[in-house]
């Protein structure tokens, strides 16, 4: 059983291409641990008991997108797999913050994983968009909430923050681990093409000695 969640989980591999297979490794990681929080906060919001079930309801949808991102992912299409992953991602957080009535809720935190994504993928262009994006839909949100615009919110504390918050800091925690990762990685594999160059160069010395004594 563990070996098949463990070929279930595991990113599609591009022979011939690493940098489309590294991207494809950290979508893939995004959208499994995506998965795994989105069952968590559903189970959250089932113990609490005081969430919209249209919120539980966009959860569920959210999963389903997500597991059909990662098909698109193992047919190669890496971009618009992290287009449609951010997009998707600001409509369905901000649908959620909308039923919930507030922005004062672990949802709302939510978008830093959009702007996380969007760095790795993008670079620093995504990170400049998505914190634009980010910071005006709660604007938004913000002054829909205040001129009476969205539904009456319930500010009663239960297990569903815990277990949300909980999710969110380990979300943040495996994408920080992940980066660090794929940095050491990167590092590694410079050192070794250091060293086969050095190896090289001496090699390429040694045989131009030779042929000058000759």
């Amino acid at each position: 059983m563990f070996s098949s969640i463990k070929r279930w989980v595991a990113p599609p591999v591009f022979d011939g291409d690493e940098e489309k297979t590294r991207l494809a490794s950290l979508l893939n990681t995004i959208l499994i641990v995506a998965i795994t929080l989105i069952i968590l906060i559903s189970i959250g919001d089932v113990l609490g008991g005081m969430t919209p079930a249209s919120t539980w309801i966009i959860n569920w949808v959210m999963v389903a997108f997500c597991l059909v991102l990662r098909r698109w992912l193992f047919h190669g299409k890496i971009r618009l797999v992290g287009v449609v992953l951010v997009g998707l991602g600001f409509f369905f957080l901000t649908a959620s913050n909308i039923t919930l009535g507030t922005v004062r809720t672990p949802t709302a935190a939510m978008y830093l994983f959009l702007v996380i994504t969007a760095g790795w993928v993008f670079g620093l262009n995504g990170v400049l968009a998505t914190t634009l994006i980010s910071s005006l839909l709660i604007l938004g949100l913000i002054v829909a909430e205040n001129a009476g615009e969205l539904p009456r919110p319930d500010y009663a504390v239960t297990i569903t923050q815990w277990i949300t918050f909980t999710g969110l800091f380990g979300l943040v925690g495996s994408m920080t681990y992940i980066a660090h990762q794929i940095m050491h990685q990167a590092l590694e594999h410079s050192r070794k093409d250091l060293a086969e160059r050095k190896h090289i160069e001496e090699e390429l010395r040694t045989s131009e000695a030779r042929f000058r004594s000759l």
